[in-house]
């Protein structure tokens, strides 16, 4: 596969665990710097995401506990726990994911985690 095919695919992954308002959301940033936009949809998304030693779902879960960890990305949070739905995962195992990460990572970014969360769920209609 060419590089352009690993963009296409890379963004065609990443729009569907985002959606239109997060590709929308990174238009400004990747037309000022276009290589890190390449390098994102390109490696990370369409090459390291496609490989066949886990499943989408599997990788979402380790990129939320992941995400969990920098809880100054919020942003980067969000997209994950979308994308972890749209690949499988349920409510509650994210949820099993964000108290098992307290443990590791400190309760105060487990709080940033479990808020991140209920404003996702809340936005995907699964709790009021």
């Amino acid at each position: 596969m060419n590089r352009s095919e690993y963009i296409k695919k890379g963004e065609e992954l990443l729009r569907k665990m985002g959606g239109d308002t997060h590709m929308e959301s990174r238009e400004e940033r990747m037309r000022l710097l276009p290589e890190m936009n390449d390098l994102i949809l390109g490696t990370v998304y369409g090459d390291i995401w496609n490989r066949p030693g886990l499943d989408k779902r599997s990788r979402s879960l380790c990129m939320v506990a992941l995400a969990i960890t920098i809880p100054e990305i919020k942003q980067n949070l969000v997209l994950h726990i979308r994308g972890a739905l749209v690949n499988g995962l349920s409510k509650e195992e994210i949820l099993e994911v964000i108290l098992h990460a307290a443990f590791y990572t400190g309760f105060p970014r487990a709080v940033v985690a479990l808020n991140t969360a209920v404003d996702v769920f809340k936005e995907a209609g699964l709790i009021e």
